[in-house]
């Protein structure tokens, strides 16, 4: 590796080993499940792998750029654990080659390890300055090259718990050296001297602890990662696999922990923002549902991950009480007891059990705080609902009280017709009989009043008709036809509904803008069966920001077989079928005008 920029270099380690650990949830089916998909049973020793997905229905090929990772089997259990070599090919800002040993176990420890040959053409000692940086390269590599192998379980796992950011997650490291320079008494005396202690906290993150082992060997204990010098690391593997894999599973159940608190502060948020909606703010109560909907799903996978991690620290407790037994047994390195008294492994495994099951009571009290809220956002909905319904009863009401007034309009008109048809006729004959002296009319009418007065009904009647016939043709030429108009304030999909004005040809298109609202107006016109083949205009309002579905206007200049429940019951019909308006809509209105 080269690296571009200059360092102040004070603390070298001699032929360094680099293990990064991590844990993600896993078990024996999820191991299973990767020995599959590597193909190990099938003893391929090379192979390919990336993120990128080919897409279909085009040629068999798959261009990617060089962002690929080749493994090469080494050993595995189908049910235990499976270790390999990968060599990653992914774009860097400097020339570097890495190749990873890695090991997966079904109890979600993953360690990564490596040996760093060469950092700016030295192959031997390399400078803590120089390591931080190759480090933080390994953590985001390391994130970049598992992702192609785990589970939609451990991917979604992993989005939840590091805020929608897993690749930055952070891991535990530990660096493995045969020396250390420039060489101190004592470790502690590295602690002393601020700029050494600064060189090592780059790597490790506030180291608390410089201890000897035993022979010149040392060991520095931060809170991300510890450094051991040891020219036989060797006899400390086991303890340093047991060890990485606690302080990994620790490091998750800090962000778990970091995670239901802001799940906890979203949730008091929520249920401020849900009190305090009012009953025709229906987008606020849908916002408010969705973000429910989300914290329950993220709710669930967390719970999810704490089973695997019980399993885990169940695992990892076993382990611990064999290395016990065996150190009872066996006579062991002094400088293997001496570490194993400074990590205090038992004391950190019951911690870490009591943490966990903490942990598992908070996410019962945020469950029940999100059920609590998911219930006060439903009575808010069926409150908007009723009031849905009442204006849906009010826009009834005055389309019937309008019907019936036009109705006896109607009735009073051809009654005065009828009267002026009357009034017309007793003119005529008064004309006639009356009005000129020595006519025949006038002496028929003195002689015979009563066939004078049936004369006159007869006249009457006729001229009656004579107007009603006139006056018809050119009352339904004239007249307005069907003007259905009802307010719903109902909430809809603002996608369906797009896709549904996408397939009509629009008539007018116009939009209000204000603080609070935005509102559009769609119009556009059908004709078909469905409509009883009459032509037919239909208006929209919607309003994007509160997301309410205003009014609907449906007008026809010409109705036949059709009255104005049924034509706003067809119109709503076609929106609760594109998904535009939910059904409950289309049943409120068929309850409160009484049609099916």
């Amino acid at each position: 590796m080269e690296i571009i920029d200059e360092l102040e270099e004070l603390v070298f380690l001699e032929n360094p080993r680099i293990l990064v650990t991590e844990w993600i949830p896993c078990g024996r089916n999820q191991i299973l499940s990767l020995t599959d998909g590597l193909e190990a049973v099938k003893e391929v020793n090379d192979s390919l792998y990336t993120t990128t997905m080919d897409v279909p229905n085009r040629l068999h090929t798959l261009v990617t750029g060089p962002v690929l990772t080749k493994l090469q089997m080494q050993d595995h259990d189908p049910a235990s654990y499976i270790r390999f070599h990968a060599k990653v090919f992914y774009p860097e800002t400097v020339h570097q080659v890495e190749e990873f040993g890695v090991h997966v176990d079904w109890t979600g420890r993953i360690i990564y390890g490596l040996i760093l040959e060469q950092v700016e053409k030295r192959k031997k000692r390399q400078s803590l300055d120089h390591m931080s940086r190759v480090v933080a390269d390994i953590v985001l590599d390391t994130s970049t090259m598992i992702e192609t192998m785990l589970s939609v379980f451990q991917r979604d796992v992993l989005d939840t718990v590091f805020f929608e950011n897993p690749n930055e997650r952070n891991k535990f490291v530990t660096i493995i050296a045969e020396r250390m320079t420039p060489k101190r008494k004592s470790p502690a005396d590295y602690l002393t001297e601020r700029r050494l202690k600064g060189e090592i906290n780059q790597v490790i993150e506030n180291v608390h602890k410089a201890e000897s082992l035993s022979d010149g060997e040392a060991v520095f204990l931060g809170t991300k990662g510890i450094i051991l010098v040891s020219p036989e690391p060797t006899r400390y593997e086991e303890v340093l696999s047991l060890f990485n894999g606690l302080q990994a599973l620790d490091i998750f159940q800090r962000n778990i922990h970091a995670r239901v608190g802001a799940l906890w502060d979203e949730m008091r948020e929520t249920r401020r923002l849900t009190e305090d909606v009012s009953e025709l703010d229906i987008q606020r109560v849908s916002e408010a549902q969705h973000s429910l909907s989300q914290m329950t799903d993220q709710l669930l996978a967390i719970g999810e991950c704490l089973r695997y991690m019980e399993d885990a620290l169940e695992a990892l407790s076993s382990e611990w009480r064999e290395l016990r037994e065996r150190r009872a047994a066996e006579i062991v390195h002094p400088g293997v007891s001496r570490l194993l008294s400074l990590l205090d492994i038992g004391n950190t495994l019951d911690l870490t059990g009591h943490r966990t099951r903490g942990i598992g009571r908070t996410l019962v009290g945020l469950q029940k705080e999100v059920s609590g809220v998911k219930e006060l956002a439903s009575t808010i909905g069926e409150r908007q609902m009723r009031h849905l319904n009442e204006n849906l009863q009010e826009n009834i009401v005055q389309m019937e009280t309008m019907s019936r007034s036009s109705q006896r309009t109607s009735v009073a008109i051809n009654m005065l017709q009828l009267i002026l048809a009357g009034s017309l006729a007793f003119d005529i004959l008064k004309t006639l009989s009356g009005d000129y002296e020595n006519t025949v009319f006038s002496s028929v009418a003195s002689e015979n009043p009563v066939a004078w007065l049936g004369l006159t009904v007869l006249v009457w009647v006729g001229l009656a008709s004579i107007f009603f016939n006139i006056i018809r043709p050119i009352e339904k030429r004239r007249e307005k036809g069907l003007h259905a108009r009802v307010k719903l304030n109902a909430p809809y999909d603002n996608d369906a509904l797009k896709s549904f004005l996408s397939t009509r040809e629009m008539l007018v298109q116009e939009s209000t803008w204000d603080l609070h609202h935005h509102v559009f107006r769609r119009s556009w016109s059908e004709r078909g069966e469905g409509w009883r083949n009459n032509e037919v205009t239909i208006q929209i309002d919607y309003d994007e920001l509160t997301g309410l579905f205003r009014d609907l206007v449906v007008s026809i200049p010409a109705p036949q077989y059709i009255d104005e429940n049924d034509a706003i019951q067809i119109a709503l019909l076609d929106l609760v079928t594109a998904d535009v308006l939910e059904h409950r809509t289309l049943d409120a209105f068929r309850e409160l005008s009484g049609h099916e």
